[in-house]
């Protein structure tokens, strides 16, 4: 684990913290040591350097010191939107949130495109950073108009972006393991991305939002769970449109934070 080697910034002999990265600080029970927050800050510098961070209408990073910590919207907003498991997904230290691929999932609490915020119907982003290799015919994450299902059991990453049809251009991937995203700037076509590399458009008519949450662990489709996981997820983003150099940075920087907690 690389959290001992972090670079402490000292003001006056007391460590010195972003405003964002204090915000955060605030909300966890369990305070985290100042190897761990030096991390914390530094992804979070890094992500508005990237010009990530702005775009974020959410953002989890679960692999955490601990579960409380792992449920926490990075972005400091009201509402909060910080998760709020169901059925209690297990929750391993600094790994993430694994689903029993029955019941288990995490409530986002935002509605994409209805809830306030940079995502919109035609601008708009989602990522989410598996930890499991294997193929499945489970969904990660989404509501009626988004999903991943990232490796299926014919090894395709397939996408829902406010669309409420499944992509219908084959994908493939050789694992489950890594970041996968979509991303679309405009009413027609959707961006799909691999560990911060595109992979494809897709052709697709963007839909009007729809009132439901984006659960992660399995998809929300009026309030039932539909196709629940078993996977291991990590991280959990989303917001407005990021471009391909963007999504690379947003990758890079969060497998940074996931190497130097003993994630990946």
């Amino acid at each position: 684990m690389l959290l001992a080697r972090a670079n402490i910034m000292m003001v006056g002999g007391v460590p010195a913290f972003s405003p964002e990265a204090d915000a955060l600080f605030t909300r966890m029970t369990s305070q985290p040591n100042d190897a761990r927050k030096t991390l914390i800050n530094n992804t979070i510098m890094a992500l508005k350097a990237a010009g990530v961070w702005d775009k974020m209408d959410c953002l989890y990073f679960m692999a955490a010191h601990d579960s409380q910590a792992a449920g926490l919207n990075w972005k400091t907003r009201i509402p909060r939107y910080d998760l709020v498991p169901q059925n209690a997904p297990t929750f391993s230290v600094d790994r993430g949130f694994t689903g029993d691929g029955v019941s288990m999932y995490l409530d986002t609490g935002f509605q994409p495109g209805v809830s306030a915020g940079m995502l919109t119907q035609d601008n708009n982003s989602f990522h989410l950073f598996s930890l499991s290799s294997a193929s499945s015919n489970a969904i990660e994450c989404g509501n009626n108009t988004n999903s991943f299902r990232v490796r299926s059991t014919t090894s395709r990453f397939e996408t829902r972006d406010m669309t409420s049809a499944i992509n219908p251009t084959q994908v493939n991937v050789l694992t489950g393991l890594g970041m996968f995203s979509a991303a679309r700037n405009n009413s027609a076509t959707w961006r799909m991305d691999f560990n911060g590399a595109k992979l494809a458009d897709q052709a697709g008519a963007s839909e009007a939002p729809v009132a439901v949450n984006t659960w992660i662990l399995g998809r929300n489709v009026d309030g039932v769970l539909n196709t629940p996981t078993s996977r291991r997820v990590a991280m959990y983003g989303m917001g407005a449109y990021i471009t391909e150099a963007e999504c690379a940075n947003l990758y890079s920087i969060s497998t940074g934070y996931l190497q130097a907690v003993g994630a990946v």
